[in-house]
């Protein structure tokens, strides 16, 4: 991974805190029956902050078939703290704040500018956020930045500022969706070979603190053309359907899992520590920490992980 060192003054820690970011709670809506339709996750208060599995608590919303609208209000308290000798941009120039996503998955990302700060303005200064996403556009992962970048520069220029504009003077806050919900918490491949076995699990991986969990690095595959697939049912039947599929998605995952805990990066990703968004660590810091799969023994890692999935998929 290469890093880059910025020759100009960016957002950090103690002015993060100086200017006092805040936000309200994530809403999530699609339209249902021409209507707006707000919708709750499953386990919903229990995720991971910022990560947030895409599951309808009620099983309505579909990310194949169903739009996602994406509402946050956030405010700063005091954004002249931004603008001079302590901020990140000088007195004449003009800041913005603008929404950054992408989703490597989906190979797809957009940035939308969603307000303006100037030094003259007193705080709080609020604004909202507003995205919609069409039905089937994302898949897999997605991250939702809010970022602070340079408008206009102003007429006077100092040393140690930013002068291009466009350029993102830093991070107010990060949000990774896992779109796919019900149908593809994990990677899933569908084939079909009469002569190959009804299920298995390729894991490829080079680095999985960096790697991300898809299927070009790790997936599960589905022959639908084995004597016994007629057991497994379609995926777009839900997991709920398919016994047998819940067994097989559980005993994929410890495959993975038992795989990662021969690595050197283990201990790290047991506490989410050093892995990167969208990653195979990341992804399974997420299962391990939100549904108390417990990977003490063998055979505790196969007890919690069929418990959650029973537990969320058949209730």
């Amino acid at each position: 991974m290469q890093n880059t060192i910025p020759l100009y003054r960016s957002l950090d820690e103690k002015l993060f805190n100086k200017i006092g970011y805040e936000v309200e709670p994530v809403i999530f809506s699609h339209s249902f029956e021409e209507e707006e339709r707000i919708f709750t996750l499953d386990g919903e208060g229990e995720e991971k902050p910022n990560v947030y599995l895409m599951n309808d608590k009620e099983g309505i919303w579909d990310p194949s078939i169903h739009d996602l609208t994406i509402q946050q209000r956030c405010s700063l308290e005091m954004p002249s703290f931004l603008f001079g000798s302590s901020g990140v941009a000088t007195k004449d120039s003009r800041l913005g704040v603008a929404v950054n996503w992408y989703s490597r998955t989906s190979s797809m990302r957009g940035i939308e500018p969603i307000s303006t700060l100037e030094a003259y303005e007193v705080g709080p200064k609020e604004f909202d956020i507003e995205i919609t996403y069409k039905p089937g556009q994302l898949r897999g992962s997605v991250v939702i930045e809010t970022v602070l970048y340079l408008e206009n520069s102003g007429k006077w220029s100092e040393p140690g500022y930013a002068t291009k504009v466009g350029t993102i003077l830093g991070v107010l806050d990060s949000k990774t969706l896992y779109i796919d919900g019900e149908g593809s918490e994990f990677p899933i491949v569908e084939i079909e070979d009469p002569t190959k076995p009804l299920w298995w699990v390729e894991c490829n991986w080079t680095d999985p603190m960096t790697d991300l969990f898809d299927q070009e690095n790790v997936r599960i595959y589905l022959n639908l053309k084995h004597r016994y697939a007629k057991d497994i049912n379609h995926l777009k039947k839900g997991i709920a359907q398919s016994p047998l599929l819940i067994e097989i998605l559980a005993a994929s995952f410890q495959i993975i899992i038992n795989e990662l805990s021969q690595s050197q990066d283990w201990a790290d990703i047991k506490i989410g520590q050093n892995v990167e968004k969208g990653s195979i660590g990341e992804a399974i810091y997420y299962f391990l920490n939100t549904f108390g799969w417990d990977t003490s023994s063998p055979e505790k890692l196969a007890r919690t992980i069929r418990e959650d999935l029973y537990s969320r998929f058949v209730g």
